[in-house]
């Protein structure tokens, strides 16, 4: 039998009572507070199966190592380029034409290894047997009491369809809540020149290529160094007849992959979906870091679609936003939701603890980071020399991290586009992570020992991760009718928590959190990050 917690016992027939009244439950929890096995003895006790939705994979394994230890039955589905034994994983799902593929058939999948290793045993055997780990997977699912899917299966509509995913009599867990606000970014579409030169040398015909140069060439002048978002205007010089013509030439490189047996990302197929996104009315087109970014709002509505099928709803945070501004963005309407903080009710032994040290000589506003990386560079050395473990260091955006890192010499695993959860899991020797606010290794990460106690000793705010007012956030706070100063608060204030949360893993942990900003001695933040009375230093 399982031994509950107090908070956990305590709450558990109260959150029940509240999710067969068809509540939404606002669950606001600290990491490493249980917050996982709550949701699944709950969930299991008041409905016949639990659907949970997560942002990566690497938030799997919590949901599969406590249904085993519940002993329910476990499932997951995870996308085509994960599974696919002749794929990559940076390859567009979409690109992966199944129905030409040999390998459709599936076989029957025991659930008896995490959820990484088994995908990697699946993908080893259908080499050998011939069969597809995808559908294998999918076939695998209808007698689960636990299912853990990705967001996308859950709020993008075709892919919820083409998984034939159902919510009735289930309840539907969605973890890391505070996510939600950014939905859109589930259908985001990216567009770089280097992607357009990709796609050339991907074609055949000279037509295809005439369109792509004339692609280019009205995306060029579009082009926007900064960081923030601006609104680009305007439609690219191509015709629907244009599209027709690269999305031909698309699914002729999708037929070959699959004959080869080797599939790889397409730059063609990024082209195609981002122009397509263009034309459409429901995605506007913004500009920065010499990127255009296709973004839309209309998945912020599928939410409640979502919760009016699902027979309950819970939704899990640490660092759970304020009701009023999860309402407006979700447009909850009459939906009466239901907020259960369990961090005031039980303020103690919940989760682990931290002492704070404040900078009051640094600031990382965007006018004063030239001259201030140097100071940061110091700091980080100080926090390292000085910590007993990893120490993890978080930045506002990847040029301000770049600018302070290239200053130091001392072991360093820099976030970027190919670094993974197992390379920190694989860290030996005392090391600086830098990661970047509101990426991947900020949110959902685990580095601990065997005992599942933290391996990271020290975290290091370098700056107030304030989102930019710019031109989406303009857009973002009008379509849900947020007030600016909410809108940027609440964002930076929950990045700042998931990043401490990234060090407290469990009761006996204890972390130093170093508060590199002047603007951290204001009231508000003291009071809201629980650091009264921090530790105040100068260089």
């Amino acid at each position: 039998m399982v031994e509950l917690r107090e908070w956990q016992e305590k709450l558990k027939d109260e959150v029940k009572g509240l999710l067969k009244e068809r509540r939404v439950v606002f669950l606001n929890s600290p990491t490493g507070s249980g917050k996982t096995l709550f949701s699944l003895i709950v969930g299991l006790e008041a409905f016949p199966r639990v659907v949970v939705a997560v942002r990566t994979h690497n938030e799997y394994t919590p949901f599969y190592r406590e249904a085993k230890r519940l002993g329910k039955r476990f499932a997951f589905i995870v996308g085509k380029s994960v599974a696919c034994p002749f794929s990559s994983r940076d390859v567009d799902p979409e690109d992966i034409k199944c129905s030409s593929c040999p390998f459709r058939a599936s076989t029957e999948v025991e659930f008896s290894l995490s959820p990484n290793e088994l995908v990697a045993k699946l993908k080893e055997r259908a080499l050998v047997e011939g069969f597809c780990p995808y559908y294998s997977l999918l076939d695998s699912t209808e007698e689960a009491e636990v299912l853990v899917v990705t967001y996308p299966y859950v709020f993008v509509s075709y892919l919820k369809e083409g998984i034939d995913l159902s919510l009735k009599d289930s309840l539907l867990v969605v973890d890391e809540a505070h996510n939600l606000d950014k939905l859109s970014d589930l259908t985001e579409r990216a567009l770089t020149l280097q992607t357009i030169e990709r796609a050339k040398s991907e074609v055949r015909s000279s037509r295809a290529k005439e369109i792509l140069e004339a692609v280019e060439k009205s995306v060029k002048p579009l082009l926007n160094p900064e960081e923030k978002y601006v609104r680009v205007q305007g439609r690219p010089d191509v015709t629907g007849e244009d599209l027709k013509v690269l999305a031909e030439e698309l699914e002729d490189l999708r037929e070959e992959m699959i004959r080869q047996r080797r599939v790889r990302r397409l730059w063609l197929s990024s082209v195609v979906k981002f122009l397509s996104a263009w034309f459409s009315p429901d995605f506007t087109v913004y500009s920065a870091l010499n990127r255009l970014t296709a973004k839309s709002f209309t998945l912020l509505s599928s939410f409640r679609q979502v919760a009016e099928e699902a027979e309950g709803v819970l939704l899990m945070s640490g660092t759970m936003p304020p009701l009023g501004y999860m309402r407006k963005v979700l447009n909850l309407g009459d939906l009466n939701p239901a907020e259960v903080d369990v961090t005031k009710r039980f303020r103690k032994g919940l989760t682990g603890t931290y002492d704070c040290v404040l900078a009051l000589d640094v600031t990382s506003k965007y006018e004063k980071r030239p001259v201030m990386a140097e100071k940061y560079a110091s700091y980080l050395l100080r926090a390292f020399y000085s910590a007993k473990s990893h120490v993890l260091a978080v930045f506002p955006s990847y040029q301000f991290m770049e600018s302070v890192v290239s200053k130091l010499k001392i072991p360093a695993v820099v976030e970027g586009e190919d670094t993974t959860i197992e390379s920190l899991a694989a860290l030996r020797e005392k090391s600086l992570i830098c990661a970047v606010s509101r990426g991947k290794l900020t949110e959902g990460v685990e580095v601990t020992d065997e005992k599942g106690r933290s391996m990271i000793s020290d975290v290091v705010l370098a700056g107030i991760p304030y989102p930019p007012l710019d031109d989406f956030a303009l857009d973002f706070i009008k379509a849900t009718g947020l007030d600016e100063e909410g809108f940027i608060r609440n964002n930076a204030l929950i990045a700042v928590k998931q990043a401490i949360g990234r060090a407290i893993r469990g009761p006996e942990d204890h972390v130093n959190v170093w508060l590199l900003d002047k603007r951290y001695e204001d009231i508000w933040w003291r009071k809201n990050l629980n650091c009264l009375n921090p530790k105040r230093v100068r260089l």
